[in-house]
């Protein structure tokens, strides 16, 4: 195995929701501060990147803060090109272990990489979404609007 990293952006931090599942290629904790963290990776043509198996409950992550969020990673010795990352957290509750696996034809990346987003910019995100709603839904009306109906457009 490599060396053990810890995540220490987040230790301390208390989980209120989580969201993954096995075979799915993202993991996002979101936390009583209002921030997130998102577990991913942006698949491309050649590899394939996803969480093989979640180990324990995730409800011992939940409401109580993390005492340990460490990351490690190691060539999978059955493959090619391949390489298992695994996420350990704990809290008082109990220990979740998230494994994933990535595969490629050797000139992609199998990497998972993490990130964490702030309340303001989740808060940012919501807004540019209702703009981005909001103005969808004025062209519709105004398209809408400035159609005349058949028999006017006859005479």
């Amino acid at each position: 195995m490599s060396e053990v990293t810890v995540i220490s952006e987040i230790l301390g931090k208390t989980i209120s929701d989580i969201k993954a599942e096995k075979r799915g290629e993202e993991i996002m904790f979101s936390f009583t501060d209002d921030s997130q963290c998102i577990f991913k990776h942006n698949q491309y043509c050649c590899e394939d990147v996803h969480i093989d198996d979640i180990i324990g409950e995730l409800s011992d992550l939940i409401g109580e803060p993390l005492l340990m969020a460490e990351e490690t990673s190691d060539k999978d010795p059955d493959r090619d090109s391949g390489t298992w990352t695994f996420y350990k957290f704990a809290t008082v509750k109990g220990y979740v272990t998230f494994r994933w696996l990535g595969t490629s034809n050797g000139y992609y990346s199998e990497s998972v990489y993490w990130y964490i987003k702030t309340a303001e910019e989740i808060l940012q995100e919501q807004e540019r979404e209702e703009y981005r709603k909001k103005q969808a839904l004025e062209y519709k009306n105004q398209c809408f609007n400035t159609r005349r109906p058949l028999k006017k457009q006859l005479k």
